[in-house]
């Protein structure tokens, strides 16, 4: 049976944050972006990776 690796669409905004909490870029990190004028960030999913990307989508939040 194949694994599948789940890939998240990000702002260069969370990249930049990811970057910041140790992330990397890269085959050997789970940053990814397109090689285009107009770059897309992605997301390789794993445990660490996810739960830093909820912290920084909730800490985004404003409540009115």
């Amino acid at each position: 049976e194949s694994e599948w690796i789940k890939i998240i669409l990000i702002t260069k905004q969370e990249s930049i944050e990811l970057q910041k909490l140790g992330h990397r870029f890269g085959s050997e990190g789970t940053l990814h972006h397109t090689y285009t004028s107009h770059k897309k960030y992605f997301l390789t999913e794993s445990k660490r990776a996810l739960a830093d990307l909820e912290k920084i989508r909730k800490s985004r939040i404003v409540e009115k």
